[in-house]
């Protein structure tokens, strides 16, 4: 990573230590009894505590640090709930060496920094370039995933008597993406539809090759692995396969991203607390999915019901870090994105899988257009802990929203499970895989 300007900082905090603190209440005392009972050298000790405190205060004061930080982190997008090593190469770029000081890391969570250390003094700039380095590295658990602020690292200087301290900031801060826990899932459930999809691209090419695939110019949003190379060399412009889409099996991954679909939504939510536990969840969810299909062969698409937010999944590191800046949005989609997801000239071979919460009439409209198409679907349903308004005609006092949009959508094809929030997507997915199983026997 590349390290912000050198620049020269000045404390932000002065204060004196313990021992400061009683060396001044000392000479302040002293004084105070040279006048009372006429004693000169009760006076002398006095003005001299004063005064050794008050210059050590100065000397934190006007000292000053030149240093530059270069920050990285191991692993290089940290995982939320799991820990991460962050190095710091602090290297010294003033004339004269650094004394001995504390150093310790500014933090967005928890106790917003991290211990104090013990720092080694650093020589002068004029020193070798390995000399002048020192290498910082510490542990931080992110406890959700979002674009966080580390920095800046804080150095703790004191005088000689340890009767003062200042701390300074040095460097500015990175702005790091913390992503959620991502699972490996089994191939249960989803082999014999990727198996077919494979088939029935060998049995293409057997017939009629790769030069025979119909092509069309390259589209803002084609996937780059739909190219036809040859025909973009004869033609002179980037062509892709018309008809590489009906080779493999499709996936279809909806996401409820609009805040009228989750009732546990906060509008004065800080800036490090979610705005919806519930939507964590079905975030993380939908891109486990969305990744577990795009490794397995699937031509996956992830369908937002508000403004577009995150990027394809066929480039994880990317897709990832558009996950870890996802918010919910206050309208929805606009329908110029939605109709142009739903044109589907033909029958998929795949599946298309919903995460939704409280979805409202729209959400559900939406995701019963989504459902045409595709053999199988299935809907993972959050459940919330207080109960919904029941739809016209259902006034039974005992119902829940989750209730509601499980009916709506099963009506509508869709298979429904509750995926309440826990730790572990893989116990849902083997809640999912037999409907899948099922669904597949069936075709």
């Amino acid at each position: 990573m590349i390290p912000g300007p050198p620049r020269r900082t000045s404390p932000r905090v002065v204060r004196p230590t313990g021992r400061g603190l009683a060396v001044g209440i000392v000479g302040v005392v002293a004084v105070i009894l040279a006048y009372v009972f006429g004693r000169t050298e009760l006076l002398l000790i006095g003005c001299l505590a004063v005064l050794l405190v008050g210059a050590a205060l100065l000397f934190v004061r006007l000292r000053r640090v030149r240093m530059t930080v270069t920050r990285s982190f191991s692993p290089h997008t940290p995982v939320a709930g799991h820990a991460a090593t962050g190095t710091v190469e602090l290297r010294n770029l003033s004339r004269y060496g650094s004394a001995e000081a504390r150093w310790r890391e500014t933090l967005p969570w928890g106790a917003f920094a991290t211990p104090f250390v013990q720092l080694e003094s650093l020589p002068a700039v004029g020193s070798t370039w390995n000399e002048s380095m020192v290498v910082l590295r510490y542990e931080a658990v992110p406890p959700r995933r979002g674009l966080f602020d580390i920095g800046p690292l804080v150095i703790e200087l004191s005088d000689p008597f340890g009767f003062a301290r200042s701390e300074i900031a040095v460097g500015g801060t990175q702005r790091v993406a913390v992503i959620p826990d991502v699972e490996n899932l089994p191939l249960s459930g989803i082999t014999a539809i990727a198996d077919e999809g494979s088939a029935r691209a060998q049995r293409f090419r057997a017939l009629g090759g790769d030069d025979d695939v119909t092509t069309r110019t390259y589209r803002p949003g084609d996937a780059l692995r739909r190219v036809h190379w040859r025909a973009s060399a004869h033609r002179g412009e980037l062509m892709v396969r018309e008809e590489e889409q009906r080779s493999h099996a499709e996936a279809r991954v909806v996401l409820d991203t609009t805040r009228s679909g989750y009732a546990d939504f906060l509008s004065l939510a800080g800036p490090h607390q979610p705005q919806s536990e519930r939507f964590e969840w079905a975030l993380r969810v939908a891109v486990t999915l969305a990744l577990h299909l795009e490794q397995r062969g699937f031509l996956v698409q992830l369908v937002e019901t508000g403004p577009r937010q995150l990027t394809h999944p066929d480039r994880s590191d990317r897709f990832l870090e558009s996950v870890a800046s996802a918010t919910l949005c206050p309208y929805p989609a606009p329908r110029e994105q939605t109709a142009q997801q739903d044109s589907r000239p033909f029958q998929s071979l795949g599946v298309v899988f919903a995460v939704v919460a409280d979805a409202d009439d729209a959400t559900i409209e939406v995701l019963t257009t989504q459902r045409r198409g595709f053999e199988i679907a299935v809907a993972l349903i959050v459940p919330g802990d207080r109960p919904g308004v029941a739809p016209t005609g259902m006034a039974d006092a005992g119902r829940t929203r989750f209730d509601d949009v499980a009916e709506l959508l099963g009506a509508a094809g869709w298979r429904c499970v509750a995926a309440p929030p826990a730790e572990s997507v893989g116990t849902l997915w083997s809640t999912v895989v037999p409907l899948l199983e099922r669904g597949h026997a069936a075709r």
